[in-house]
């Protein structure tokens, strides 16, 4: 390949990742159309960040299958105390969804394109104040569903397989104020039980 040829490729791929930019993130003004320009002649480092948030967004998606995952089984053993299943579920799922939300909402971007097309003075200072007001909104909610989580789980964790896997998950979605809560019940349980047992043996004694 002659050196011409190979500059046209490579000035060709940095025109569509400074367009990408451009369009995607800023307004044409001339610190934007400069950054753009940079990017045009050094565009494989602006490459190679783009890859590695699709790693880590691929990284997320991993780790949420990991928790769908554990939900399941912890829906399958709940079932076996013979509660009602469906009501179980819809509190864990609810749980679940909305403490994913609330850790995915910072990176919304959701009325990012009307405030760019309105011409707002600072569109990334809004895209960041829709985020922090979405975020605030969604804690709300999350905050509520895990106290409903908590109230299921807690009555449950002398089984242990209950126990274990309401702990997996709420520290998969690394949500440790709810673990501590169940290991908390769950100590309590376990010095009741003793308890009971000396007492027990004391009376099989006398």
């Amino acid at each position: 390949m002659k050196f011409s040829e190979f500059l046209i490729i490579y000035l060709a791929l940095g025109l569509s990742f400074g367009f990408h930019y451009l369009l995607n993130n800023h307004k044409w003004s001339f610190g934007a159309l400069t950054k753009s320009f940079v990017i045009f002649v050094f565009w494989p480092f602006y490459g190679f960040q783009i890859v590695s948030r699709s790693r880590e967004k691929s990284f997320s998606l991993r780790d949420e299958r990991e928790t769908l995952r554990i939900q399941k089984r912890l829906e399958d053993s709940i079932k076996e105390e013979g509660l009602n299943i469906f009501e179980v579920r819809e509190i864990i799922s609810r749980y679940v969804g909305l403490t994913l939300a609330e850790k995915e909402c910072m990176n919304w971007e959701v009325g990012a394109e009307l405030l760019k097309l309105s011409n707002h003075p600072n569109p990334e200072l809004g895209i960041k104040c829709l985020q922090r007001r979405n975020f605030e909104r969604i804690g709300t909610h999350r905050n509520k569903a895990s106290e409903a989580f908590v109230n299921v789980i807690l009555p449950l964790v002398y089984n242990e397989d209950v126990y274990q896997l309401s702990l997996r998950l709420a520290e998969s979605l690394k949500d440790d104020k709810t673990a501590q809560k169940i290991r908390e019940r769950y100590s309590m349980t376990q010095k009741l039980w003793e308890e009971a047992k000396v007492e027990e043996k004391e009376l099989a004694i006398r």
